[in-house]
């Protein structure tokens, strides 16, 4: 599995043993989605230390991840993704306008990622 650009210190898997989250040398975590180990997704970087990430555990039930890095910080990270969504959602201000959608995509039917607004 190909994801870290340096060395890899750690590493932890979710109680359901369907994700694994990695520990870089290149100041990242890494998530893998294992459901199908002999080919998993690709990662998604969990990036924001400044330096390499030397721990990672997840809670009991998965939903939250710590890091540890040498940049003397730890950081914890929502395993939630339509949790995540509903935050950026509502701090994702102002909203995307039916004119600013279509000069970025022209072409394709309104469909803000957030859900319509007035």
């Amino acid at each position: 599995m190909a994801g870290h650009s340096n060395s890899v210190n750690g590493l932890a898997f979710s109680p359901d043993g369907r994700t694994l989250v990695t520990a870089g040398f290149d100041g990242t975590a890494r998530v893998w989605d294992i459901t199908r180990p002999r080919s998993p997704g690709p990662p998604v970087p969990l990036v924001g230390h400044t330096d390499r990430v030397n721990s990672v555990a997840l809670g009991p039930g998965g939903a939250t991840l710590v890091t540890g890095s040498s940049d003397s910080t730890a950081r914890l990270w929502d395993m939630d993704p339509e949790r995540v969504a509903r935050r950026l959602c509502a701090l994702a201000t102002p909203r995307i306008t039916a004119a600013e959608w279509q000069r970025h995509f022209p072409g394709l039917a309104f469909e803000p990622p957030c859900g319509d607004h007035a």
